[in-house]
């Protein structure tokens, strides 16, 4: 049985311990102590990172493992295999603890200030590496209830509310209990604002969250909605990352001040616009284009052949049909080209030249591409090919 230490003190940074077991892996080494201070992770907070050491060895933990009333951690080792009975010094990256309990403790503000203004409980929530998300059964949400979320968790958060862990046999005045629990459960109480079921750790006092931040929110579901939020330091860090991209963007746009999807929405107009002109120009371009392929067509062997240079390999497929009055149409555009044949010998055409020069592509009967690095002797070989067919 492992004593967790973070269950009634989460701000132990290191302790030490004895080893109860030790077992090897093929990815590294997985090692029970008696007691410890590294969180293994669940209900939605990751995992502790942490060393544990000892003479002559010394263990990076970055998972663990609960079985039963045993914590297994799991990392790689530097030295000696440990042995049991052996003393060691467990070290907890703190800097990681902290944040997930800064984000942890504003969940629980953030749910229960949702609980209280729109009567809908918490169905899931994940810390990510910088955001964290909360799940909530809604039929719809929108900004004006986010501010109003906002406004309501730094506002409790504000009032130095102290965080308390507890126990308790009962779910009388819990916001929320786990289904997996069964007879006493530990408790984390914020204040007279908040009681919750919880096996997570957890920061001393409210103040330490702030701000509270919703970076986002969107439909997971039907009825199901996300919610992105960010605390503490985290937020700071969060808002001037969105700040720094967004005074680039309105800089991008050519506008100096707000609403920047006022001028986004110009801009998208202006461009549908061109994409309007470009549609008009690309249809009386390939009107013409076909009715001046056949004209510069001339005869190779029983074949007439068209060369053309003036668009791209990739607008080709744009102009070119079996419509058009010639068998083969070769596109050349500095060093890559397109073959075109309504008599379907495109493919019969690339290998030709395959044969002949250093050629790479391909194709089908119609059509067929590639690249080439001697041009000139390209073109002399696609006459020599066709003239083979």
């Amino acid at each position: 049985m492992t004593e967790r230490i973070y269950h009634y003190d989460s701000y132990v940074k290191r302790c030490e311990a004895k080893v109860l077991d030790v077992r090897r892996t093929d990815s590294g080494i997985e090692i029970l102590l008696d007691r410890t201070i590294l969180y293994p992770g669940g209900g939605g907070q990751p995992a502790d990172f942490g060393i544990i050491r000892g003479e002559g060895f010394e263990i990076g933990v970055i998972a663990s493992r609960e079985e039963g009333d045993d914590v297994w951690h799991i990392g790689s080792l530097k030295g000696k295999v440990p042995n049991r009975g052996e003393e060691v010094l467990v070290s907890l990256d703190w800097d990681r603890r902290y944040e997930n309990m800064v984000q942890h403790t504003a969940q629980h503000i953030l749910s229960a200030a949702i609980l209280k203004l729109r009567g809908a409980d918490t169905q899931g929530f994940q810390i990510f590496e910088e955001k964290s998300k909360i799940e909530i059964e809604l039929q719809d949400l929108s900004w004006k209830d986010i501010v109003e979320f906002e406004i309501e968790a730094n506002s409790q958060a504000k009032r130095c509310l102290e965080i308390k862990v507890d126990t308790t046999d009962t779910a009388k005045n819990l916001r929320k209990i786990s289904k997996k629990v069964l007879g006493e459960m530990r408790v984390i109480r914020i204040g007279d604002y908040d009681s919750t079921a919880c096996g997570g750790t957890h920061v001393k006092n409210s103040v330490e969250v702030l701000p509270i931040k919703i970076t986002n929110f969107y439909r997971k579901t039907s009825k199901i909605w996300r919610i992105e939020f960010v605390a503490g330091d985290r937020a700071i860090r969060t808002l001037n990352r969105f700040l720094e991209d967004y005074w680039k963007s309105m800089k991008t746009v050519g506008r100096k001040e707000p609403p920047l999807n006022e001028r986004i929405r110009e801009k998208i107009s202006e461009y549908e616009k061109m994409l309007d002109e470009e549609r008009v120009w690309r249809k009386k371009y390939g009107k013409l284009f076909r009715e001046y392929i056949p004209k510069i067509s001339h005869k190779v062997g029983k074949y007439t052949v068209a060369f053309y240079e003036g668009i791209s390999v990739k607008d080709a497929d744009k102009f070119v049909d079996e419509e058009i009055d010639v068998d083969f149409i070769v596109i050349i555009s500095e060093k890559t080209f397109a073959l075109y044949s309504r008599k379907k010998m495109a493919g019969k055409l690339l290998e030709c030249l395959k044969s002949k020069m250093n050629v790479r592509g391909g194709g089908g009967d119609f059509s067929a591409k590639g690249r080439v690095e001697d041009v000139e002797k390209f073109r002399e070989e696609i006459i020599n090919c066709i003239r083979e067919l």
